[in-house]
Order: structure tokens, then sequence, then C-alpha cells
């Protein structure tokens, strides 16, 4: 790479090679629910269990508590290994989970207290537990303000197997967050289950969160949804939000904007500030609805009046690019202060990237390393990616393989998609770490799990090749299918290639002509050059040579490099004639170009 002396040209190489499949352009990772954060050296354990590619294989504690809590569980390897392919109606995946959607509100025996109190997730409850199960439950709870854990937790396992579904949830609680008591995942996820059955929504929203996010289980968007439709469907706004990100997002389900602005809307109207942040993304964006952005803004505050760090963060993007208020980096600093002032850690990801890049402020890179460095402590994991590219590239701080690792390390393990791809990345080609496909691909598989498109797309590539996976054309098509749909430049090359030649989806040549003129436009010059050679032959379609004149001009323009040309045109046409993309690794990025905003 040291033949290209600028920084455009080492931008444009690496945009070229990842054109192909493999690339390092970021993704914001998914957030983690709420009570998630665990002993370090556990979750990390925990985590790199549940992230390995269902695939491969299923977790074992899953297999056992299917059993133990009368549930049947879809394969794992059918769903998840797809990169997040859409579930089947998760309607019928509730009905084989013990039948747990059979009118709950009759089975609910959360106890006297459980009432339509969202706020503390209790559901409806008109059934009275018998004034044994009562008397249990008051006795736990005082024995556990005592703190004497076990003599409490005893009493409440008790009132529980009686029917009553606040017991079983604090005991749930306790076990799944080790308060005042060992660890034990397995068993707190029995107790969720069984006060989720029983209609208390907390539960629900529990066991929902970590289905959906693959805390101590394999990520299972399917039960996921299930669990978050029977709280909503209670009324519970924590769940609803929930529920319509991951309609938003397409996760288990069809992505249908409509569906979440409705659910985002019945939220923020009883009140959940991040409802409300999330309905003005909708506004902001204009999706499932007009765009908007003036009354994006009145959200936001209105959010932040509430001391929504989220929304703080929205606002100070807001005021830092000039969307829906005037421009003004001083005033989006502010913000950002106020953001992780109220718990949004990456608002001082933002002000390291201000400092980093001196826009609109003093350039000052040691200011921008202390806020990299406090948002990363505060659990933003795309803070530890920066810092990890900085010391693997050696720039602005001493070269570390060992702290580049590190930071890595960290960052996959606090969600980042984009940490885990470029781990995946380095695994692949054995540059701080001992070649491993397996890994690499464990990694690639994580990375698009939360929320990495480049990720999700490598992840399609190791089984296009066969690399740490078995050669799968079909499952490596629904990974550039599914990066597709969110717009990622090199995954809809891939998935035209794949419909262009019917390898793992139909044969659909003009179809994919459609994705590589909209991965063109997005700026993918293999795209262009393949426009270009498609047009000028007639291989799908008349010959039009305007429109070949129109892509190879294009392209030229962004290559104008003689060297640089020359690399891409042998990637296009080595690419070509064995009719599959060319895997390779791109490792020339900027640190600052993996902080990425999205609404």
């Amino acid at each position: 790479m040291s033949v290209f002396s600028s920084k455009a040209l080492l931008r444009t190489l690496c945009t070229l090679s990842l054109a192909m499949a493999i690339n390092c352009l970021p993704v914001q990772a998914s957030p983690t629910p709420e009570g998630a954060a665990q002993d370090k050296k556990e979750q990390s354990q925990n985590e790199t269990n549940a992230k390995k590619d269902p695939k491969k294989e299923n977790d074992q504690t899953n297999k056992d508590e299917a059993q133990k809590g009368s549930e049947p569980q879809k394969d794992a390897k059918d769903k998840a290994s797809k990169g997040g392919e859409p579930q089947k109606d998760a309607k019928d995946k509730a009905s084989k989970d013990g039948e747990q959607q059979k009118d709950a509100k009759d089975k609910a025996k959360g106890g006297s207290e459980a009432k339509n109190d969202n706020k503390d997730g209790k559901a409806d409850n008109k059934n009275k537990v018998t004034e044994e199960a009562e008397n249990l439950y008051k006795k736990g709870q005082a024995l556990l303000k005592q703190n004497d854990v076990q003599a409490g937790l005893k009493l409440l396992r008790q009132a529980a197997a009686l029917g009553h579904g606040g017991a079983a949830y604090v005991v749930a609680d306790c076990l799944y967050n080790a308060k005042g008591c060992p660890r034990d995942v397995k068993e707190a996820i029995l107790m969720y289950k069984t006060a989720a059955n029983l209609g208390y929504t907390a539960a629900q929203f529990a066991i929902g969160s970590i289905y959906r996010f693959g805390n101590g289980v394999n990520k299972d968007f399917g039960q996921a949804i299930a669990y978050l439709s029977m709280a909503a469907g209670f009324g519970d706004p924590r769940s609803k939000n929930a529920l319509a990100e991951m309609i938003e997002a397409g996760q288990g389900t069809e992505k249908n904007y409509q569906k979440a602005f409705k659910l985002y809307s019945e939220a923020a109207g009883q009140g959940d500030t991040d409802a409300m942040v999330n309905l003005a993304d909708l506004y902001m964006l204009g999706h499932g609805t007009q765009k908007d952005e003036h009354k994006a803004i009145e959200l936001y505050k209105k959010a932040a009046g509430t001391n929504n760090g989220k929304a703080y963060y929205k606002l100070g993007y807001c005021a830092e690019q000039g969307l829906g208020m005037k421009q003004n980096r001083s005033q989006a600093v502010k913000y950002y202060e106020q953001g992780g002032k109220w718990g949004c850690p990456q608002s001082y990801t933002r002000i390291g990237r201000l400092y980093d890049l001196g826009l609109g402020i003093q350039e000052d890179f040691k200011k921008a390393e202390s806020f990299y460095e406090k948002a990363a402590k505060l659990g933003d994991g795309t803070a530890y990616a920066v810092l990890g590219a900085y010391y693997e590239q050696g720039q602005k701080v001493p070269k570390n393989k060992n702290k580049a690792m590190k930071y890595y390390i960290n960052g996959a393990d606090l969600h980042c998609g984009e940490a885990a791809n470029i781990l995946g990345n380095i695994y692949s080609s054995g540059s701080l770490a001992p070649k491993n496909l397996e890994t690499a691909a464990d990694l690639y598989y994580q990375g698009g799990q939360d929320g990495s498109l480049d990720a999700l797309t490598n992840s399609g590539n190791c089984y296009f090749y066969g690399l740490g996976r078995g050669q799968d054309y079909r499952t490596a098509c629904e990974n550039y299918q599914l990066a597709a749909s969110f717009d990622s430049p090199n995954a809809l090359y891939n998935y035209a290639l794949c419909q262009s030649r019917g390898l793992g989806t139909k044969k659909v040549p003009e179809e994919a002509l459609k994705n590589w003129e909209k991965s063109a436009e997005l700026g993918c010059i293999p795209a262009m050059y393949k426009l270009s050679d498609i047009y000028k032959k007639g291989s799908i379609g008349a010959i039009d040579l305007e429109k070949a004149k129109f892509w190879q001009d294009k392209a030229d323009k962004l290559t104008s490099n003689a060297a640089v040309k020359a690399y891409v045109e042998s990637l296009y046409h080595e690419s070509d004639k064995d009719n599959r993309p060319k895997l390779l690794r791109g490792s020339c990025y900027e640190p600052t170009d993996l902080i990425i905003f999205r609404f």
C-alpha cells in the first residue's frame, strides 16, 4: 500500500479493495439492554459463547433451558447464521412457547399488587394468588431488605412455585444481576419465563431483551419479539419501544417503518423518552412519516428536558451538522457534554472527534484522546475501536500492537460491531494475531449481529468461499441481501453478483443490474466498471454506449492515479472470471472514520 502517497488515495484504495467483499467502513453498534453490565471477565465469556454463529453450534445452556422451561426452540442454526434473516410470524413461535400467549391475563398470578402499572412492570391481574404465596412473597421481600438474601430467595422460590409472578421476577432479577448472590443465568432465565408466562410485564421485557441482545444466551429475535409483544399487549411502553426498534431494523421480522412509527408514537404518548427520541429519528429521516426536522427537534428537546442523554446526543449532532437548526459546533459541544453527563458515552466520543479533527474548535489530540478514553470507560465500544486503530497504525501515538488488540477486544465485548469486524480482519490476515479463519468467521458473525454492515457482508464472504465455515451460497446471499437492504454498497455489489449468476438465489439479471447501479451510485467503483462493461457489451439488456461511457468516465475520475486504476481493474477482472467476488481484507482507514452517526 506504500506506493500511494496521499491519504485520499489510501482511502480510495481501501474502498476499492473492500468493494469486492471485506471492508472496514464503520457502523455503530447496537445498544445493550438495561442491566447488561456484569463482571467484565464473566460477561466477555458469556458473550463470546452467545455470539458464536448458531449455524456452527448451539449453546448448551439454551438447550437445558428449553427443556426445563417447556419451551421448544427453533434450531438456531437455521436462523441466526443467516445474519438476521427475517423470522416467520413471531406469534407462531410464541404459541409454541408453552402456549405462553394463551390468555395471559387469566394466567397472571403475580401477586395482589400486580396492577396494570407499566412503570413497575406489573400486568393487569384480576386473579388473586393464594394467601400462602402472598405471605411468602412479603416475608421473602422483607428478608432481602435485611440483606438475608439466601433466606429471602428460598421463600420467594416457594411463592413462585405457587404461582406468584412477582416472586419469580424478583428471584430472576437477583440471580441474573448477581444481587447479593452468585450469578446464575440458567435459573434466572427459567424464573423470568415463569414470571413472564404469568403475565408479569417486567419479566416479559427482561427476557425479551436478553434474547434480543444475546446476554448469556444465543440471540433469538423470534423469542425476543414474542415476549416483547406480550408486554406491549399489556400496554408496557418500554416493550413497545423495544419492539418498534426491532421492527424498524428488520430484526426477526420484516422491516416496517409505518408499524415502528405507530408503536413509537404510542410509547412516546405514554411518556417513554427513549421512544420520543426514536420517533424524532423517524421524523428527521422521513421514515414511516413525512420528513419534519423541526418536529424532530421538538421531540429531542422534550426528551432532553427529562435528562435523556441520548436526546442530548442527537441534539448535539443536529447542532454540529445544522439539521433542523443553525449549525453551531460550540453549541454542539454543550449538548454533547450534557449527553455524556446523563449517560450517553457516545457524546464524549463525538467531542473527541471534534478535537481530533479540529472541527469548529482548536485541534488538540490530547484532549481528543482523553474524551475517547472517557467514553470507552463509560461503555462506548466505538471509542475503544478508535483508540485501537490509532495504536495499530501508530498515528499520533506510538505504534503498539498489544494495546490495539486490547482496545479492539474491549470494543467488541461492548457490542461495537466494527470492533468485531476489525478483529475478524486481523484473524483472517494474521496481522496482529495468528491467522485463524474460524475465529475470523465467528467475529464477522458477531459484528454483523451487533450492527456492522461490513461484518455482515464479510460473514457472507466466509460462507461464499467456505472460509471458517462450510461453503453455503444461500446463506452468503442472505447475508448480502440483509446488508444491501441497509444500502451497503459492497453488499449490493456482491448480492448483484449472486443474482446475475443464480448463486444462492434465483437468477434475475435485471434485478442484478438495478443493484449494481445502486451500488455504483453509492460510490462503489468496481460496480461502476461492471456497469460500463455491461452496457458496452449488452450482456444484460440492450447495448448503451452512452451509459457505458458515463460509468467508465466516472470510475476513471475516481481512480486517476494509474497504479490505483490498475489495481482496481485487476480486482474486477479477477473476480469476474471466476464468477465470485474477490475476498480481500481492507486495512486502509482513518481512525475517526469509525465514528459514524446514525439516527
